[in-house]
């Protein structure tokens, strides 16, 4: 492999980071976003860092440090030259506490055994939704984990306006009447337990929407608000 090949790799992998990761914003988002729609690699690149990533949010409780605790850390561990992990991790989206230094240390990892899924051997296809509209500001992430029965949620980018809520809903086919997720709680990532029913709907039959509900959520049992993405389930 060329040292041109290499880097352009890294780039791609520093890309999927970063969407995975919610750090992406404006037209970036909307092409990243896009590529997960039409480009097998890069879906399972985001993929991939969603599963080695998922660990660490269910490992430490979110807090928010002093600024000057965040200045010391980044001082000690990046000193005055920037480099693509001080990138990573002056992003306001990932400072969420100390615990954002297990990410970067993941980050660390990947960067140097960037991970890969080679699209002829997807035998084990990973059921994912990517969930945007060029130009809106909302946009989420999801991967059915048919092995644990839960369906994981990333709120990459958007939140509800002051006294509305986001509502996710799911039509397990095209003409199907879509049934509600549930209320899209505060934080960015978060799991639905699903029953054995909704498991055996989890096809690329399906698709996923975002309503924008009072607060509390729709009253009719439908979204009563506008919807602003919807998206078919993929297989990567």
């Amino acid at each position: 492999m060329t040292d041109t090949a290499h880097h352009d790799r890294d780039d791609e992998d520093w890309l999927a980071a970063q969407f995975a990761l919610g750090l992406l914003e404006g037209d970036a988002l909307s092409q990243a976003a896009r590529r997960m729609r039409t480009d097998r690699i890069f879906a399972s690149q985001v993929n991939s860092w969603q599963v080695q990533l998922s660990d660490l949010d269910s490992e430490f409780t979110e807090v928010t440090p002093p600024a000057s605790v965040k200045r010391a850390v980044t001082t000690r561990l990046f000193g005055a030259e920037p480099s693509m992990l001080s990138r990573l991790w002056n992003s306001v989206p990932l400072w969420r506490g100390v615990a954002a230094l297990g990410v970067v240390a993941a980050v660390a990892v990947s960067l140097n055994n960037p991970v890969y899924t080679d699209p002829d051997g997807l035998r084990d296809a990973q059921l994912i939704t990517a969930l945007f509209a060029p130009g809106g500001e909302v946009a989420f992430i999801t991967r059915f984990d048919a092995e644990r029965a839960v369906l994981r949620v990333n709120r990459v980018s958007g939140e509800a306006e002051p006294g509305r809520d986001l509502e996710l809903w799911f039509a397990p086919t095209p003409t199907a009447a879509p049934m509600s997720m549930g209320v899209v709680p505060e934080q960015q990532v978060y799991e639905i337990e699903l029953t054995p029913e909704l498991v055996e709907l989890m096809t690329t039959n399906a698709h996923f929407g975002v309503s924008d509900e009072p607060e509390g959520g729709s009253t009719t049992g439908a979204p009563s608000g506008p919807v602003l993405v919807v998206a078919d389930i993929l297989a990567i």
